[in-house]
């Protein structure tokens, strides 16, 4: 046997730290043994929660992938000879510590100005940026240090040094100035995270660069006259004896002539990949098998999914994982939607009451009408406005005493002497309503009303369904109305749903119609309708 239960919160901002420590006792009590019971629960903190605490568990993640990428940075830029002493020599750990601090600083630098900026750091941040950074930065360094060694070695340090910046500089300015700028553009979006993220990168891509064409440049100078002096990499005060020329020579094949030894890695893309991309016949299979492979991904473009699944952001170990799969599994009904219509709207008046109602005489494209037929919408509107209208109505609801000239005392009996309607309708209206005084002046007593053997109906489930504008309950604020979504169990589900709710909404063509629509997954679905769209803006 399963059921569902739902608590709502008003979360007025003078409520927030009384909702918050409420909603903290309530996972305490939930979330402990129960016997007899299986409890899977979530809270609208939840989720928020359970993702912050995948990002804490995740920086010894981070900090090994820095280590490794030390480690691999340091063995590839150097020039291994083999294992001997000269190793000891050739390998860059200093040169690559200083690199990837640079990429930490530069990452702390943007965190700082960002945050003095006010905008706001969100868990991508530090889940994502750290590896983008370090990726770019990472290539510029390799960059930086082959080209040096393109240069003849009759060249001073300084001059060849000197002659890497001036042959790879600009490469590397325009490729930091377009990543950077590309980044930049993502704060065109109307979604916060993604604007937050985009300023964030483009901040230490700049700063990264910066300092990889000054202090990268310095620190690559020091290290390679380390090298040249024969000292002991991570311990620079030691000195090695002058390897033998011939150890550091190879013949070539073509030529028979001695060069500076290479990498297997170079000599792999000189002697075998150039000449195989350079063939006539290779170059015609790539260029098909490349057109190929656009238009498979061109035609396979629309059955792209959209959304993320949230039990994918979540740790493996995650209260939530039971949640979603008893939503999958056994959930008979969908979250809740409310229709809010704001800026006072004129309730008194009969042509206003009739686009927002449904009983008989309404519009048939009133508000209510169009979401109780829309998709994904389970049932009929709560809708307060409806059940007041056929309070109005009944014979036996809404009965005054007349107790003297300006005096209307509520009676319970139309047999008690001088008790008669509050309502004074158009007998000859099909469906008539209340004048707009006698509209406010019962409504309160409606709200209040009590369910009894004359009268069926009853306001007493819509008092929260109204703001009222003064103390006096004589004006309407805002209101809203309520509807159910039907079972919505995938991200599918849920974003075509939010995209009828949002579809209903702009199709209203009244304009004296304040409305807005929300349900409690709106947040972590709105950004996915236009995800498509920002995509294609950033491509083109």
């Amino acid at each position: 046997y399963q059921r569902r239960v739902r608590g709502l919160l008003n979360n007025f901002e003078e409520n927030k730290t009384i909702a918050k420590l409420w909603e903290d006792k309530w996972l305490d009590v939930v979330s402990a043994e129960w016997e007899l019971l299986d409890i899977v629960y979530y809270s609208e903190r939840s989720l928020e929660d359970e993702i912050s605490r995948e990002g804490t568990a995740t920086i010894p993640t981070v900090v090994l992938s820095y280590l490794l990428m030390l480690t691999y940075v340091s063995l590839a830029l150097g020039d291994l000879p083999g294992l001997n002493k000269q190793l000891l020599v050739s390998t860059k750990f200093l040169l690559g510590l200083g690199g990837i601090c640079i990429v930490i600083s530069s990452l702390i630098i943007s965190v700082g100005l960002c945050s003095a900026g006010g905008v706001e750091a969100s868990l991508i941040i530090g889940e994502v940026i750290p590896f983008l950074v370090l990726a770019i930065g990472v290539d510029n360094i390799f960059i930086l240090v082959n080209t040096y060694h393109k240069f003849p070695e009759h060249m001073s340090i300084d001059e060849r040094i000197a002659q890497t910046l001036a042959s790879v500089g600009p490469s590397i300015t325009l490729a930091s100035s377009s990543e950077a700028l590309a980044f930049l553009l993502g704060t065109l979006t109307n979604m916060p995270a993604v604007i937050a993220f985009a300023l964030y990168s483009s901040v230490a891509i700049i700063f990264d660069f910066l300092f990889q064409v000054t202090a990268f440049v310095a620190l690559t100078t020091i290290d390679f006259k380390r090298q040249e002096a024969n000292r002991v990499d991570c311990v620079p005060c030691i000195i090695l004896e002058e390897p033998s020329d011939e150890s550091e020579n190879q013949l070539l094949p073509q030529t028979g002539k001695s060069e500076k030894k290479v990498s297997r890695l170079k000599r792999f893309f000189r002697d075998v990949y150039t000449p195989i991309i350079m063939h006539p016949t290779f170059k015609l299979l790539a260029l098909l098998a490349a057109f190929a492979l656009l238009f498979v991904c061109i035609a396979n473009l629309v059955h792209l999914p959209m959304g993320l699944d949230q039990s994918t952001a979540l740790p493996s170990d995650s209260y939530l994982l039971d949640y979603f799969d008893a939503q999958t599994d056994y959930l008979a009904v969908g979250p809740p939607l409310y229709i809010v219509i704001r800026d006072y709207y004129n309730y008194t008046d009969v042509e206003a009451q009739n686009r927002i109602c449904s009983n008989p005489g309404c519009d048939p494209d009133s508000i209510v009408n169009q979401y109780d037929n829309a998709p994904y919408i389970a049932g009929t509107t709560y809708a307060w406005i409806d059940d007041y209208l056929s309070y109005t109505i009944a014979d036996k609801c809404c009965l005054n005493w007349y107790a003297g000239p300006g005096r209307m005392m509520e009676c319970y009996n139309e047999s008690q002497p001088y008790c008669d309607g509050c309502y004074h309708l158009d007998p000859y209206d099909d469906n008539p309503r209340p004048t707009p005084e006698e509209f406010m002046l019962y409504l309160p007593r409606f709200l209040a009303s009590d369910v009894n053997d004359d009268c069926k109906l009853t306001g007493q489930a819509y008092p929260a369904d109204i703001v009222w504008a003064d103390d006096d309950q004589t004006q309407i604020k805002t209101t809203r109305f309520r509807l159910y979504h039907s079972v919505l169990k995938d991200q599918s589900d849920f974003i075509n749903a939010l995209n009828t709710v949002y579809e209903v909404a702009d199709d209203n063509p009244d304009l004296d119609i304040s409305l807005i629509v929300y349900f409690i997954s709106i947040l972590n679905n709105t950004s996915k309708l236009s995800i498509f769209a920002h995509s294609l803006l950033a491509w083109l």
